[in-house]
């Protein structure tokens, strides 16, 4: 699996879609099918093709500066927990290929707050204080062939995050104009 550049689902949808619309969930079947990436890749490897695509380094949170542990804090997790656990922190760099994420966050928070990452072993999940980040993991991580097939749950939230990430391309896009 190769990660490309944040860009790809840069397509803008045809139409105004609104979650509501009894047709949105075969609009966006329809529109993002070919998009779907197949099959999901295990989180260990994940990370580490991560690692390798956007330079992250790793951080303990113990070393993290209080405004990036307060994001990570306020977003999903308690500080009991995060300190309980200690869990290790990738940092994404910045650099022009993180740019447009980046430039998502800074808009929402302080500008020398860093975008964090976080694996949960027992959740088998990726989490970030950057939502924009935060969905681009769960794109490229992709989803399983029998998940598409069975019009599951999962795979309903995985167009749904399709969706929602080309609405945050779109958000940033307009306020760099």
């Amino acid at each position: 699996m190769k990660l490309m550049i944040p860009t790809i689902y840069k397509a803008h949808l045809p139409f105004d879609l609104l979650c509501t619309d009894p047709q949105y969930l075969p609009k966006l079947k329809e529109y993002y099918g070919s998009y779907v990436v197949t099959p999901r890749c295990d989180g260990r490897k994940y990370i580490k093709l991560v690692q390798k695509a956007f330079s992250l380094h790793r951080e303990n949170l113990s070393n993290l500066d209080l405004i990036s542990y307060d994001t990570l804090k306020s977003s999903f997790l308690s500080a009991d927990f995060l300190l309980a656990n200690d869990m290790p922190v990738w940092i994404l760099p910045e650099s022009k290929q993180s740019k447009i994420f980046y430039d998502y966050f800074h808009k929402r928070f302080h500008e020398n707050v860093r975008i964090c990452i976080l694996y949960s072993v027992s959740e088998d999940s990726f989490l970030s204080n950057c939502s924009m980040f935060e969905l681009y993991l769960k794109i490229y991580r992709g989803i399983s062939p029998s998940e598409v097939e069975q019009d599951s749950m999962i795979y309903r939230d995985y167009l749904n995050s399709l969706f929602i990430y080309n609405r945050f391309l779109s958000e940033t896009e307009k306020t760099e104009m």
